[in-house]
């Protein structure tokens, strides 16, 4: 006789716990199947809302660190990294460096321009050291201002906290593995910032000029020219090296030497101090306060700094975007002249 405690209901339950964990497999499978559909599809077809986005509020960044990726993808390493801020952005096209270094040497190099508009040497730190620890680079051209050694209010720090930032200089949580390799994550940031049309006409504006090589092609003349910041107040040159800090963000920016990359400064032209009399007090104080300290500072680390002065006169007014930064038909000029400097130390390449 049955009883209602009988071998088959308990085997009937355990029937049930089976086809429930058979179920919950099933549910994860059939989740993580479509997750990786929806991963294999956002990197392989084009999605209608721009690129992946790293949720740094920052959309050069954001951008040029996909075409960055996706650049090392396609050639297979990284050998020249250009830095700084928007002079970098603006001033130095990698296309031209590159194909002008392969016809001097006829030797081939990849190079990117990951200049980010206010950048300054304390928020690249951070960002350098991560992609020199990613993609190990040979060398690395640090072109600036003196207010990128100097300016602590106007400037991108949230780029040095970004998810993608650590996670390449060493700290690995879930979230920061998640948004360096899923560009499921990343997409989904980028929907968020399409919410707000501000957001959506910003981030149009301001990558659309954005090369593969992360060069920002910059074209005309900017009326009227914004006011000369660099020489109008002596004070401004005369306080870079007044405060420590420059000495210590530089410190920590040129011993990422130890990494096995090479650092080379360039001093970015500007337009008034190209084309004003030498014996002017500004470009004395330029000269004696601002220059000389960098000079002697980066000489006692055998590091190189290509100063522009005579490339700059050879640049047409019609080349300059405004004071300080150069248009596209001003860049290939600098740019020329770079390469050929490359050219000229060809064991600055493995």
């Amino acid at each position: 006789m049955r009883t209602i405690f009988s071998t088959d209901t308990y085997q009937l339950k355990a029937l049930h716990k089976t086809a429930l964990l058979r179920g919950l497999l099933v549910l994860l499978g059939l989740v993580l199947g479509l997750g990786s559909f929806i991963e294999v599809a956002a990197r392989l077809f084009f999605i209608p809302i721009s690129f992946p986005s790293l949720g740094s509020d920052n959309f050069y960044f954001d951008y040029k660190i996909y075409a960055l990726e996706s650049q090392v993808r396609r050639n297979g390493q990284l050998d020249c990294l250009v830095l700084g801020s928007s002079v970098a952005n603006s001033d130095l096209d990698p296309a031209v460096i590159e194909t002008a270094y392969q016809n001097e040497t006829g030797q081939k190099i990849h190079c990117f321009n990951i200049g980010i508009p206010a950048l300054t040497a304390e928020n690249a730190v951070p960002i350098a050291e991560a992609i020199v620890r990613r993609y190990q680079p040979d060398v690395v051209l640090f072109i600036l201002i003196p207010r990128d050694l100097m300016d602590h209010e106007y400037t991108v720090k949230q780029l040095e906290r970004n998810p993608w930032v650590n996670y390449h200089r060493g700290n690995i949580t879930p979230e920061n593995w998640l948004l360096v390799n899923t560009y499921t994550l990343r997409y989904l940031n980028t929907w968020q910032y399409w919410q707000t049309l501000a957001n959506r006409d910003k981030m149009g504006y301001e990558t659309e000029p954005i090369t593969a090589g992360g060069y920002s092609r910059i074209a005309g003349l900017n009326q009227p020219y914004p006011r000369n910041w660099l020489l109008e107040n002596d004070e401004n040159l005369q306080n870079v090296w007044v405060s420590g800090k420059t000495y210590t963000d530089l410190d920590r920016l040129t011993a990422l030497e130890n990494l096995g990359t090479k650092f080379i400064f360039i001093e970015a032209p500007a337009f008034s101090i190209i084309n004003l009399d030498r014996q002017d007090p500004s470009i004395q104080h330029y000269e004696q306060d601002y220059m000389a300290n960098l000079e002697a500072y980066l000489g006692a680390k055998n590091i190189p700094l290509w100063r522009t002065l005579e490339i700059g006169k050879q640049i047409p007014e019609a080349g300059w975007f405004d004071w300080l930064h150069l248009n596209t038909v001003g860049s290939p000029i600098l740019s020329q002249w770079v390469a050929e400097k490359l050219a000229e130390n060809p064991e600055l390449f493995k």
